[in-house]
């Protein structure tokens, strides 16, 4: 049994020292704890996936090749020492750890749950453990036999990350049924040190150990196995919903981070964020879109505020991240131009406004069935609370605060709306099955609810949070020009 895992295990742990080096060429030396540990998970996956859809057309996605090119941010621990400033905030690893500990038992009851069976889902199964056989084998995440039609029921034009994890621990000899649910419980762990961590640096501890708390006992991040709206969910679960909330979270995280940040370290954050995204753009087909977006929207308010502000400064940044992640949308798009998509499932087509359109007579329904499912404690326990309470607690501060105050703390509500609203359009514009919306969103609601569910958390930790504050830099002149030459 033990044989059959231990590649998952390999990949794991090339996937964290990857995701290490480039916490170590970004030189992001505050992040400590659960929190630099998940975020080099994050970082590694982003950078395995980059490389599957950069590498993997030219059918070289072979562990000779790509191990190699995965582990070479290592080098940055060099560098980073050669080029090494003066340090980032004063951080306490051992006092981090200790109020992730109630967490902990959560997430190692999530491992003994994929250990005690195969890959079970219809949906894993058929698109992504076959997608990752098909690419263990002919070394590419677009086999020219997936472009037939025959085949479009796999997916196949869907972007190659979690097939990608899959397919390397294939590649180094894991069992396609006994090991692949062992790598996927990496991401609820990271998604859980994300927050924690986020929440540590603006609340106090105990507020951070009990957020994150809640996110770790919701039912669909913990282990659901079959409910009404969520077959087969839970971090167990061979499915990339989980870890495309961890991407989406984390690039959320990171761009309120380099917002109120200056300086070197707000290069990294937004150095981090680029990253991030990249991995959320190549994780499924709603991170192909939404990732752009979340710059899109940040970009946008930006513009409302005095160019020199914390959030104005960031505008060229926030420009150069957007552009970098609709180029990956799009870049994969064209990669994936001859796979084949089923009928109706055409959601980032041309025609998606025609289908808006002609499914308009469903807005009603598709409204309450959504309004249902956030109502549902059996599916997500308090979490959907809190949004509502932070509307009424920004209500009541409006006034209180200044412009950029408001901008910035409206910021996640955006974001967590317009997310939303993309899951309450996709179900508008589908045409899955002749139209069966209804039987689509029993099979798919609460998967598409996942991707945005963490950003109630951000918006619970503002109710903790005194004031959104800039970190210090030695002149505003060099914050200025750092700012806004991030990222390179």
């Amino acid at each position: 049994m033990f044989d059959a895992r231990w590649p998952s295990l390999v990949v794991l742990a090339v996937l964290i020292l990857s995701g290490y080096g480039w916490l170590a060429c970004f030189r992001a030396r505050a992040l400590s704890g659960p929190e630099r540990l998940g975020v080099a998970f994050a970082c590694g996956g982003a950078w395995l996936g980059l490389l599957a859809a950069v590498l993997g057309p030219f059918e070289l996605f072979i562990p000779a090749i790509i191990i190699p090119l995965q582990l070479a941010p290592l080098a940055g621990f060099f560098v980073g020492r050669a080029t090494a400033e003066e340090p980032d905030e004063p951080s306490s690893p051992s006092r981090a750890w200790l109020g992730f500990l109630p967490v902990i038992p959560l997430v190692v009851l999530s491992f003994w749950f994929a250990a005690q069976r195969p890959v079970w889902s219809i949906d894993a199964q058929r698109r992504w453990v076959l997608k990752a056989q098909w690419m263990a084998d002919e070394h590419t995440p677009v086999p020219e036999r997936m472009a037939e039609v025959e085949w479009a029921h796999a997916h196949p034009s869907y972007p190659p990350l979690i097939s990608a994890i899959c397919a390397q621990a294939l590649q180094l000899g894991s069992d396609r049924d006994e090991g692949m649910r062992l790598m996927f419980p990496s991401f609820l762990f990271a998604l859980l040190a994300v927050i924690y961590g986020y929440v540590r640096r603006r609340a106090p501890p105990l507020i951070a150990t009990g957020l994150t708390l809640l996110l770790a006992t919701a039912p669909c991040f913990s282990v659901l196995d079959a409910k009404k709206g969520s077959y087969g969910l839970g971090a167990d679960s061979v499915l990339a919903d989980i870890p495309l909330a961890l991407f989406l979270t984390s690039l959320s995280v990171f761009v309120l981070e380099a917002i109120g940040s200056s300086g070197r370290i707000a290069k990294t954050y937004w150095s981090l964020a680029t990253l991030i995204g990249i991995g959320a753009v190549l994780t499924k087909n709603e991170g192909l879109l939404f990732a752009p977006v979340t710059l899109a929207i940040a970009l946008g308010l930006a513009f409302f505020v005095k160019r020199e502000s914390p959030l104005g400064r960031a505008r060229r940044p926030m420009l150069v991240v957007f552009a970098i992640l609709t180029s990956t949308s799009l870049f994969w798009k064209w990669i994936a131009r001859n796979m084949a998509v089923r009928a109706g499932e055409e959601y980032l087509s041309a025609g998606v406004f025609e289908e808006l359109s002609s499914g308009a007579r469903r807005t009603a329904r598709i409204f309450d069935r959504i309004v249902d499912s956030l109502a549902d404690q059996g599916l997500w326990g308090v979490l959907w609370i809190w949004p509502l309470i932070w509307l009424v607690w920004f209500a009541i501060r409006f006034l209180k605060m200044d412009a950029e105050q408001r901008v910035r703390r409206v910021l996640p509500f955006l974001w967590l709306s317009a997310g939303l609203a993309m899951v309450f359009g996709a179900y508008v514009a589908t045409g899955w099955k002749q139209g069966s919306w209804s039987k689509l969103m029993n099979v798919s609601l609460a998967r598409l609810l996942i991707h945005h569910a963490p950003l109630a958390l951000i918006l619970a930790c503002d109710l903790f949070t005194t004031d959104v504050k800039e970190k210090p830099t030695t002149s505003d002149e060099t914050s200025y020009l750092d700012a806004e030459s991030a990222i390179g």
